[in-house]
């Protein structure tokens, strides 16, 4: 799963991509002393690296719970759908997001989220 509820910072957190080692490293040390929990069953998750999977959360052993592998599903979908994206669509996307943010300052009850958490 590529996010996980920082416990120290109270907020989501989505890991980074194409870090050097010495960085997966780190977050693999922070993970160990219980920083990162599943957002939906509160469990212990660990930092794991690889070449065709990248950086991602894991639950101990594997054994994920049932709401973190939909949230998975969707983020692959989400890739997908972002493959098909016109060139012009990034750009579309930042301006509607920055629309949003400023409305959620004024408006406490919305609130902006990436697009496959939702």
């Amino acid at each position: 799963m590529r996010e996980a509820w920082h416990t120290n910072e109270e907020k989501l957190y989505i890991i980074p991509q194409n870090l050097p080692t010495v960085e997966i490293d780190n977050y693999k040390q922070i993970a160990k002393k219980g920083t990162f929990i599943c957002p939906y069953c509160k469990a212990k998750l660990y930092v794991k690296s690889g070449e065709i999977l990248g950086n991602f959360f894991s639950h101990l052993h594997g054994e994920s719970c049932e709401a973190s592998k939909q949230s998975e599903a969707r983020y692959n979908k989400y890739e997908k759908q972002k493959k098909n994206d016109t060139p012009r669509q990034p750009h579309i996307v930042a301006l509607i997001n920055d629309e949003l943010n400023v409305l959620a300052k004024v408006y406490p009850h919305v609130t902006v989220n990436p697009g496959y958490l939702n």
